[in-house]
């Protein structure tokens, strides 16, 4: 019994033991939480230092963080991926650190130090380094190297510089940029020399305006990064090309780009007879449909879009009955990142292979255009297109009715200037002259004893400047009277050419075209001179025989007799009197200036209001019919025809949709047309 007591307390005491540890633990852990929480800072805060601030070439320099944490075992740094430029020496070096200075935000905590030396030159950027104390944590800010070189006892940084490449794998024939590129630069500078070799097995061309301009901040300090230099490059061969290193020269002081490897890799075979590479619409057009005998048609190819638009090879025609005279190329591109951007057209005159005696069909055909586009990854190709154009005889002029109407002389063409002052911006500044003097006299409140005299005589000076056309018109005349009607027409184009608004020699010219059976062109060439010589009976007079001819009924409606430049000089002339009698008026308020102010008002008020309805009156986009053609309800190449339209009907342009014109007719019926078949005037 005695002995069963005794075992009892001695397990009590050893109960009571442990109880007390555990306690004691408890009282250690929360006292160690206690001082976590109070060692601990309430924000981290971080510093960051570099000395030297600028690093000399193969020296050590150090990174230096300040925190304030108290403790060197209530935080962990973790470090960035530093650049090649540097190499680590030595660190983390962790210890206490107190500043008495208040020119730092940090007064005490711990100082952190990694010692690196310099392996290159140049600018360089280090990513900011982590530190975690507890459940926070805080980046520092990236830390910009200068690290340079002695020239002349002094210690600069060198340019860096580097090639930024479109792609580092292209195809053969593919055009893209090649850019040399100044990073990291506190100022943009112009180099003294850039030199660069031209890698092998392809074209290298300089060109300009290329790359960007980019900014960057850091520690307070704004870097530039920009284009030293920018090149397109088209390999020619497959495999690996090494873009070779380049160097740039300034003060003394050289910077290099490292060479790069760019992979070329073969076209797929369905594009190597275009060898065509980047993003393009094909389009095409026939101006004419109709010719006679010798005259020439005109066959219009437009490659439009991004890639090696210079190197390509467009479709050639296909042609049947016909056969091509001339060929001209035009060419509006610019660089683009992704070779060149623009427009290619090529232009091929076509004529019938031989005269005939009867009319006959020839067949135009271009073969679709194959592409291959880089970004998607996909063959691209456009449709097949075909034309029929229309070959009719020349005509026998022998058999001509008697024509009652004859070419005008040089002299009445001379006579002949182009109005259109209206529309030219600059003549709005003969409002100034009046304008001016009223402002300044209400400013100033004088000046009106000596006011300027009226200005206008200069207008004529804009109506002067004739160009000399007299030899093309004269050999016009002489090869219509001799019946060299297809020269005859030629020579007063080129005059045209020269003064496009003459309504003579648009009205020599739609004689010419009438008795060439072109109908759809001359009255084209008289309503464009009815524009400009509203007034002129003779014009209006050729016009309506020449409807009647053709028995086209209902045409468009022809501009009012008075021409808009007219109602525009009086315009000008009735406001410039207006300021000058108003600031009379101002001075001297009689009743005789009152009403001269009121009348020239009056004038003003309708000089402008017949300004603005002759010209929205011509403002509307009209057109002439070139050749029987067909109307269309939807702008699509293979939908059905509506109706047809006769050769020289007028038609009022609403809108366009790639090669079609919404027209309207003067029945006010409306349809879709192909955009070669009518003359705008």
């Amino acid at each position: 019994m005695g002995v069963f007591q005794k075992s009892n307390f001695t397990g009590i005491s050893v109960g009571l033991v442990k109880n007390s540890c555990n306690l004691f633990h408890v009282l250690f852990i929360l006292l160690f939480l206690l001082m976590t929480v109070y060692l601990s800072p309430e924000e981290l805060d971080t510093v960051v230092l570099v000395e030297p601030e600028v690093i000399p070439l193969g020296n050590r320099f150090s990174i230096t963080i300040l925190v304030n944490v108290e403790n060197p075992n209530l935080f962990n740094v973790e470090k960035p991926d530093f650049p090649s430029s540097i190499r680590l020496y030595s660190g983390p070096l962790i210890r206490p650190f107190y500043e008495e200075r208040e020119s730092r935000q940090i007064s005490e905590g711990m100082r952190i130090q990694y010692i690196f030396t310099a392996v290159a030159s140049g600018r360089f950027v280090t990513e900011g380094f982590t530190i975690v104390s507890g459940d926070k944590k805080v980046k520092t800010e990236p830390v910009v190297l200068r690290i340079g070189e002695y020239i002349n006892g002094k210690l600069l940084v060198p340019p860096r510089i580097r090639w930024e490449l479109y792609s580092d794998r292209v195809y053969s024939g593919q055009t893209a940029s090649v850019i040399l590129k100044a990073v990291m630069q506190e100022e943009i500078k112009i180099f003294e020399r850039i030199k660069v070799d031209p890698p092998g097995m392809g074209i290298f061309e300089n060109v300009k305006g290329l790359g960007e301009i980019e900014t960057e901040t850091y520690m307070n300090s704004e870097f530039f990064s920009y284009p030293v230099a920018s090149y397109l490059y088209t390999p020619t061969r497959t495999g690996r090309v090494l873009l070779p290193p380049a160097y740039v020269y300034q003060d003394g002081l050289s910077g290099r780009a490292g060479g790069v490897w760019i992979w070329v890799d073969p076209v797929p075979e369905e594009i190597k007879e275009s060898g065509a590479i980047g993003d393009f619409t094909l389009s095409t057009m026939v101006e004419k449909q109709i010719i006679t005998g010798t005259e020439e048609s005109k066959l219009h190819i437009r490659i439009e879009g991004v890639g090696n638009l210079d190197y390509l090879k467009p479709p050639e025609p296909l042609l049947e009955e016909m056969q091509i005279s001339a060929k001209e190329e035009k060419v509006d591109i610019i660089p683009h990142k992704a070779g060149y951007e623009g427009v290619r057209e090529i232009i091929y005159s076509l004529s019938s292979k031989e005269e005939h005696s009867e009319e006959k069909k020839g067949r135009v055909s271009i073969p679709s255009f194959k592409w291959f586009n880089p970004e998607t990854g996909e063959i691209e190709k456009s449709q097949t297109e075909e034309y029929t154009i229309t070959i009719r005889p020349s005509p026998v002029y022998e058999e001509k009715e008697e024509f009652p109407f004859t070419l005008m002389e040089i002299e009445e063409i001379n006579s002949m200037r182009e109005k259109n002052l209206y529309t030219q911006l600059c003549s709005y500044f003969f409002l100034l002259p009046g304008t001016l003097i009223l402002g300044v006299c209400l400013i100033l409140q004088k000046g009106g004893k000596a006011l300027l005299p009226v200005l206008f005589i200069l207008l004529g000076a804009t109506l002067s400047g004739v160009s000399s056309i007299e030899e093309l018109v004269l050999r016009g005349i002489e090869y219509y009277n001799e019946g060299e009607l297809f020269k005859a027409q030629k020579c007063f184009s080129d005059a045209l050419e020269s003064r496009p608004g003459n309504p003579g020699l648009l009205f020599n010219r739609g004689i010419i075209n009438y008795r060439l059976d072109r109908y759809g062109e001359a009255i084209a060439d008289l309503r464009k001179a009815i524009l400009y010589e509203p007034s002129n009976m003779e014009l209006r007079e050729y016009l309506d025989w020449m409807e009647e001819k053709l028995s086209l009924e209902a045409q468009a409606k022809l501009p009012s007799f008075i021409h808009p430049d007219i109602f525009f000089i009086i315009t000008v002339v009735s406001w410039n009197l207006l300021c000058l009698t108003f600031t009379v008026f101002l001075y001297r308020k009689t009743a005789m200036i009152f009403i001269l102010t009121v009348l020239l008002s009056v004038m003003f008020a309708i000089s402008g209001g017949g300004l603005i309805y002759t010209a929205l009156e011509r403002g509307q986009e009209k057109g002439v019919v070139r050749e029987m053609s067909e109307i269309k309800k939807i702008p699509e190449e293979t939908s059905s025809a509506w109706f047809a339209l006769q050769e020289g009907t007028t038609v009022r342009i609403i809108s366009s949709s790639y090669d079609f014109y919404l027209a309207e007719t003067a029945y006010g019926v409306k349809g879709w047309i192909k955009k070669p078949v009518i003359i705008l005037y």
